[in-house]
């Protein structure tokens, strides 16, 4: 049983972008001695304009939004910058976007409970009574602790 909605159908063209964004965040933090921390707050930095970093932004861009074509929503506008967030600044989504992204998945979450429900995956009645566990014998033999 899943925990999180996965889309119906990965495409090829999602699972080599995602490679290909993982690949460069560790190309970008290896070559320059970074580790992924530090480099992630290039990618969300935006004063830093260096090629490999706006490079990066635009596979991010583009692996979002192939992801959210295999939810079957393109027509979400994503809207990809340097946003004011809870963290700081992040090169994410609109708030807009993230908000109707979240509204999306709880509906698709709850759809894939129902399911589940449906098919008696959370049945109330089957709960097991807790095992007990015997304590075991104490070996006369064997020293103590203390």
């Amino acid at each position: 049983m899943d925990t999180f909605p996965i889309p119906p159908a990965v495409s090829n063209e999602v699972r080599t972008i995602g490679e290909l964004v993982h690949s460069a965040r560790d190309e970008i933090a290896a070559g320059r001695g970074i580790g992924l921390t530090d480099m992630m707050n290039l990618l969300h930095n935006p004063t830093v304009l260096d090629g490999d970093v706006v490079e990066l932004r635009e596979m991010q861009s583009r692996l979002d939004n192939e992801v959210c074509g295999a939810y079957g929503w393109s027509d979400l506008e994503l809207d990809h910058h340097h946003w004011e967030t809870p963290q700081g600044v992040r090169f994410t989504v609109s708030p807009e976007a993230k908000d109707e992204l979240l509204d999306r998945l709880l509906e698709l979450n709850q759809d894939q409970y129902a399911a589940e429900v449906a098919a008696g995956f959370h049945d109330k009645k089957a709960k097991k009574a807790p095992v007990r566990r015997k304590t075991p014998a104490i070996d006369p033999s064997q020293d103590t602790l203390l």
